[in-house]
């Protein structure tokens, strides 16, 4: 028997020692809070490394996709290897009127001024080479090395790969630019050297090599060795060439400059007032400061500099919420758990405050734990994916780097959000029952009404904010707003649900019966884990529902390019000959036909471009391409045509056999086409061209001005053509290869028609098969293109079907870590069933129950709520159409699909699955333990 006296005098501390001062309450409170935290991290693992995880993952994504940017996103500095390399400056072609640009107008473009170019002394049009890098050369003071980019077609076998190569009559002058790997540097255009990644494409790294040069002529060329040459954006060129080739073969010739002298800012300016776009090395290592940037260029770059910063924003929001979701249950679990501890200490003397910081203590240990990992994670796998990436892909992403700032914010975010998931748990601790949590019995207290008023208000006031600020367009800031209502009513209602499921769950099966009762009995830890559920949920329903409305307007809108199973290749005239020439070899069964267009091979943008115009009985191409300036257009606005202002509009030249195919044409329709009659699409849309079943094409030069307009270059010219008119029909696009007027070939041939080929049609009983159409790509090279008409393919099929399976596993493991823990706690109820006779069986039928029920209250919750922005977000998705007829977009109602396959899955696949897993986990017998009365 103890005796308690009152306390010497002498033996309390004197008034404002140590012991009485706030501060130093304060730090050794926390003190032994983070020391029993650290404690408890290696005596509950599990908890532990659960959150770890979910605090850990989001933020090493951050981090990696941080870091990945900052190292793609290569500094002027760091920029002067690709533009310039080792000379001088990059001058491009002149402009036509004076511009104003920034230290890189390759990568930031460059701004006309309202005045016209000054003359460059010496310069001509463009095709002497010499004398324009002469001019150049003497404007700039220095040496003028002329360089573009090509496309070269290499003959390999039986295959013809196309090549991008830089054409540069000096590439030893580039320095750093163009990195001679082996052998040596071309002396001769009949020499080149190749990149080592075309080495799987058949392209020989020495020897000689066949280049096609035109429709039926090669040369061969010898390889003297491999390089890397950079391109401007860092990409790699495919070959280096002394040849710039024809003025039409490849981009306009632009010059690196050589001189001693660095070029500053102020010639750069200067050489501005000439229409050039300078590129200079010294700008680059030094650029201007903002205030001496011209106002258009100051106001874009001052824009791209908030972007990293609005990512870290954006970014440390997303991470606050999701690891606060997914870690709260954790965090409320583990609180539950040590009730009996942390009232054993209460019962001791420990104050609130001191209960508190315990429960945080664990939240900033983890946390801190948790965000060091992260972030080290995430730079390491950068860094990692860096180094395939730029082995993979044959060029690098800029030197490795860090943003340190960034990084730093974004792992105290991390922590910030631990301790933001336990604040409720700590806070629940002020409303602790030391005396009956003590005797082993908890009875929560029953829902606020006041909670659950308010928060139905805000999910009313949320939903409705939400869907009218949709229709009435209002900003995004006010409809974000209205959701984040939405959501917070639905989890304030969240453990008034739990409490109404608990009371109607009485007719359940008796596994559904006590899961229900034990998640309102328990709802300090129901609730967190509801939460989480009910917000993946509802952003996946989100997402789901405004995906699948669009897919759907995007369905419906469709316009097929050619007739199911056809290919179609475009490409320049020649790589298409070659095509036709080798089909046997490449695409076996297949018949191809080619489609003309009316152009010319003049590559010059100031020169007249041949037109061929379908107008309306009485007018004249003038009139025709005055009516260019009206956007209505007028009465002589352009049928079918370079001039008609709809998109569903053109001619095209096609064999008459091919017309009758493709349009299914038969009896006397057929026999016309053959005879020499065009075919018109459009129905009433284009009868007023038509008199008498006959059209009439008009032929001239037109002239296109800078603001668009067009204006008639010498005299026109008329042809009479019998046609067959057809109505309109939904697949006119695909029958017609999306041209209105189909015209034979041998009446375009006896007309004279200017006429150029740019689509190659091909197709075969069973339909071209992707196979072919990979070698046909091949054969026209990485410049042109090859699709082969398969329907509408819904191109976010995978991204969705990736979507769904992420949260879907987030959703699973947020459950099923919730009842891990919660399974952990109810250890002693276990037993007790154990002790009465309940086997294995039927523990996991009340485990998986459990998790059952969380899930599907969670699930359900988020699929109602997720659909109201969903739905929401169909208006900006879909209240637009676009008309190919008209070209023009009209007003529409929104299309809302609600995509059930999916949210059948969410529904009851996951819970489900979710159930399996928890009922699966219990695996042994609970240790049983005498109980007293």
């Amino acid at each position: 028997m103890s005796t308690l006296t009152r306390p010497d005098r002498d033996t309390l501390p004197e008034r404002g020692s140590v012991g009485e001062r706030p501060t130093g309450t304060f730090v050794s409170s926390w003190r032994v809070a983070l020391r029993m935290a650290r404690r408890d991290v290696g005596r509950y693992r599990g908890r532990s490394l659960v959150v770890l995880l979910m605090v850990g993952l989001p933020t090493a994504l951050i981090c990696a996709a941080l870091t990945l940017g900052a190292t793609q996103q290569i500094s002027m500095s760091e920029d002067v290897q690709y533009k310039v390399g080792g000379t001088t400056a990059l001058v491009r072609p002149p402009e036509t009127s004076a511009i104003d640009q920034g230290p890189s107008p390759d990568s930031e473009g460059f701004s006309a001024r309202d005045e016209a170019a000054a003359p460059i002394p010496g310069y001509g049009d463009g095709t002497d080479v010499e004398r324009d890098a002469a001019a150049i050369g003497e404007l700039v003071d220095g040496r003028a090395i002329s360089w573009t980019e090509r496309e070269l077609a290499m003959r390999v076998g039986d295959r013809t790969p196309r090549l991008f190569a830089l054409g540069v009559t000096d590439p030893e002058a580039l320095g750093d630019k163009v990195e001679l790997l082996s052998g040596r540097w071309p002396t001769s255009p009949d020499e080149i050297l190749v990149s080592p990644t075309v080495a799987d494409r058949g392209i020989p790294q020495s020897g000689g090599v066949e280049v096609v040069d035109g429709r039926d002529s090669t040369r061969t060329v010898e390889v003297v060795g491999t390089v890397r040459a950079y391109t401007t954006w860092g990409g790699i060129y495919d070959a280096v060439t002394t040849d710039l080739g024809p003025a039409s073969s490849g981009s306009p010739v632009s010059w690196f400059v050589e001189r001693d002298e660095p070029m500053g800012w102020q010639e750069v300016r200067r050489l501005g007032g000439y229409g050039l776009a300078v590129t200079s090395a010294a700008v680059l290592r030094d650029p201007p400061a903002t205030s001496e940037l011209p106002e258009t260029i100051a106001a874009q770059q001052s824009s791209q500099d908030g972007q990293v910063t609005d990512i870290v924003v954006i970014g440390g929001v997303l991470l606050v919420l999701v690891v606060t979701l997914l870690v709260g249950p954790a965090f409320a679990v583990g609180a539950a758990r040590q009730r009996r501890t942390l009232a054993l200490a209460a019962s001791n003397g420990a104050t609130t405050s001191q209960l508190r910081r315990s429960v945080l203590a664990q939240a900033v240990v983890l946390g801190g734990l948790s965000s060091v990992l992260g972030a080290g994670l995430g730079v390491a796998g950068a860094w990692g994916l860096a180094q395939w990436i730029s082995a993979s892909r044959g060029w690098p992403m800029g030197p490795f780097e860090v943003p340190v700032l960034a990084v730093l914010a974004i792992a105290a975010l991390a922590v910030l959000s631990s301790v933001i998931a336990a604040l409720m748990p700590a806070q629940r601790l002020s409303r602790l029952d030391v005396v009956g949590v003590m005797k082993g019995q908890h009875t929560p207290p029953p829902p606020s009404r006041w909670m659950l008023v308010l928060g139905l208000v805000l999910v009313l006031l949320g939903g409705t904010g939400v869907i009218g600020g949709a229709l009435r367009q209002l900003s995004a800031l006010v409809i974000a707003a209205a959701a984040f209502a939405l959501v917070l009513g639905a989890l304030m209602v969240v453990p008034t649900i739990l409490h109404l499921l608990a009371r109607i769950g009485g007719r359940l099966p008796l596994p559904l019966r006590m899961a229900t009762r034990d998640l309102a009995r328990h709802r300090s830890r129901s609730a967190p884990t509801v939460a989480a559920i009910l917000a993946g949920t509802a952003v996946l329903t989100m997402t789901l529902v405004a995906t699948a409305s669009d897919d759907e307007q995007s369905r419906r809108e469709y316009l097929a390019s050619a007739l199911p199973g056809e290919l179609v290749a475009y490409a320049s005239p020649d790589a298409l000959q070659a095509v036709i020439a080798r089909a046997g070899q490449i695409a076996p069964g297949v018949t191809f036909a080619t489609a003309r267009t009316p152009g010319s091979q003049d590559s010059d943008p100031d020169a007249a471009q041949p037109v061929l115009e379908l107008l309306p009985p009485g007018c004249t191409l003038e009139q025709a391409a005055d009516a260019t300036a009206d956007a209505q257009g007028g009465r002589c606005a352009s049928v079918s045509g370079s001039l008609s202002l709809t998109d569903a509009s053109g001619l095209a030249v096609l064999p008459a056999d091919e017309i009758v195919r493709r349009l299914d044409l038969d009896g006397d329709e057929a026999s016309q086409v053959r005879s020499g009659a065009a075919v018109l699409l459009g129905g009433d849309r284009t009868a007023g061209a038509v008199r008498d079943g006959e059209i009439t094409v008009t032929r001239g030069d037109v002239r296109y001005g800078d603001t668009g307009t067009a204006q008639v270059d010498g005299r026109t010219s008329a042809t009479s053509l019998p046609v067959v008119h057809l109505p309109e029909s939904d697949d006119d696009a695909a029958r017609g290869l999306g041209f209105t007027l189909l015209v034979p070939d041998e009446v375009a041939d006896d007309a004279g028609w200017p006429l150029v080929t740019g689509t190659l049609v091909g197709h075969s009983d069973d339909g071209v098969s992707q196979e072919v159409a990979d070698r046909v790509q091949t054969e026209v090279g990485d410049t042109g293109g090859v699709q082969v008409e398969r329907g509408y393919q819904n191109p976010l099929f995978l991204i969705i079907a990736i979507l769904l399976a992420i949260f879907t596993a987030v959703l699973l493991v947020v459950t099923t870590t919730s009842t891990a823990l919660s399974l952990a706690e109810q250890e002693s109820d276990q037993a007790t069933l154990a002790a009465v006779g309940a086997d294995r069986r039927t523990r996991r039928w009340m485990a998986g129950a459990q998790t059952f029920a969380l899930a599907v209250v969670g699930v359900c919750l988020g699929v109602v709520v997720g659909a109201v922005p969903g739905i929401a977000l169909t208006v900006p998705l879909t209240g637009t159409s676009f008309d190919p007829a008209q070209g023009t977009s009209v007003v529409a109602s929104p299309i809302v699909v609600i995509p059930w396959l999916p949210l059948l899955v969410v529904l009851v696949v996951v819970p489900l699955l979710a159930g399996a897993i928890a009922a699966a986990g219990i695996r042994r017998a609970p240790d049983a333990t005498r109980r007293t009365a």
